[in-house]
């Protein structure tokens, strides 16, 4: 799946990206979205990386999400923009919106879930 597939398809660029609905909990897909610290992200699971959605309030990245890739960071770096940095463990601070939930699962343990393997130290 793409990670765009979520997106409209006539957005121009430019325009901010819409964040992708909550998953299924145990579907792998190409964008998750995710919350870290209260701030919404997407994580990008080809390239695990997340693309950061803060509102104007915070840095604004989702107001800039349409120009180009958008703000696009590594693990840690994500971790560290949403004020987390004192964790030290982007699978347990960074959380994944599952549909049926009560609560947002751990991106660890998701992850573990769909079977994908993102290599430690990277980030």
């Amino acid at each position: 799946a793409d990670e765009e597939a979520h997106d409209d398809p006539l957005r121009a660029d430019g325009t901010p990206r819409a964040m992708p609905p909550p998953c299924q909990r145990h579907l792998p897909l190409a964008a998750v979205p995710v919350v870290c610290g209260g701030i919404l992200g997407v994580f990008l699971t080809r390239r695990a990386m997340f693309r950061c959605m803060c509102e104007d309030d915070y840095h604004g990245c989702r107001a800039k999400s349409g120009d180009g890739d958008g703000m696009v960071l590594t693990t840690t770096a994500f971790e560290k923009h949403c004020g987390m940095w004192a964790s030290k463990n982007w699978r347990t601070s960074v959380s994944v919106s599952c549909s049926g939930e009560p609560r947002p699962v751990k991106i660890g343990v998701w992850l573990n879930e769909v079977g994908i393997d993102v290599a430690r130290g990277k980030g």
